[in-house]
């Protein structure tokens, strides 16, 4: 079955969406349909420390007072603070639910809330809740996106001061096994800026790819009850993906 004639392609709780620049090449129009986040807000949070602090700022160290399971390395490590840095770098190259927990603490849900809307703009992505939070999942808080509101936030990120910063993190990304998982075979050609969600029946991926002097940049948010479904589907958008950047 190839990726556009998929039963995925019109799902109604998966939303795709492909662009070069400010032009869109695909999407299923669900670009405004609202999804579970899973770790994508994991990047407004990166933007808006970015946005918000210096180098210097970035080099104070921030105490893990509570360490939480799921992704990432800290909750086996037995270290009780790191810098600002290397929180983001563990929060978005592994995913790590602690560090982004810790810069939640550090800065301020309400902070980071008010930033993605009102200088992002970003309606439909909300931080409501902190990760692994089993009792503001238990009363329904959860944190949200939408395909429109990711592919602005990606697009930020490649216009913003600190691009490279931010950019040189999410391409050195761990979690590679949905939209991406073919970028090894693409090292030489492509440049990958990614970053992954995944909890309960959600799969998410986002990214930006670089060829030639140009940005590309893809979204994939997926709940369904399927999610393996998902997932294979998602491999076969990043092969459409690629295919159609090294054709253009």
């Amino acid at each position: 079955m190839s990726f556009l004639t998929h039963e995925y392609i019109d799902h109604d709780n998966v939303a795709l969406d492909f662009a070069k620049g400010d032009s869109i090449i695909f999407t299923n129009h669900h670009h405004e349909k609202i999804f579970e986040s899973a770790s994508l807000i994991k990047l407004p949070i990166m933007i808006y420390i970015y946005e918000s602090t210096t180098q210097e700022d970035r080099k104070a160290l921030v105490q893990i007072n509570h360490k939480v399971g799921g992704s990432g390395v800290l909750k086996n490590m037995n270290i009780d603070q790191l810098s600002v840095q290397d929180l983001i770098y563990l929060m978005i190259v592994v995913s790590d639910n602690t560090a982004t927990n810790t810069l939640i603490d550090h800065f301020g849900l309400q902070h980071i809330n008010l930033f993605i809307q009102e200088t992002l703009q970003c309606e439909q992505t909300q931080l409501n809740r902190y990760m692994m939070d089993a009792e503001a999942i238990s009363e329904g808080k959860q944190n949200t996106t939408s395909s429109q509101d990711m592919i602005h936030i990606l697009r930020f990120i490649a216009e913003h001061k600190h691009h490279q910063d931010m950019m040189n993190i999410m391409n050195d990304q761990h979690l590679n096994d949905k939209v991406s998982i073919y970028r090894s075979f693409y090292e030489d050609t492509l440049n990958f800026y990614t970053k992954t969600g995944e909890y309960d029946n959600v799969v998410n991926d986002v990214g930006i790819i670089q060829h030639e002097g140009a940005l590309y940049y893809y979204c994939f948010l997926s709940n369904t009850n399927k999610p393996k479904k998902a997932i294979d589907f998602s491999h076969q958008f990043g092969s459409y993906i690629i295919q159609s950047i090294l054709d253009i």
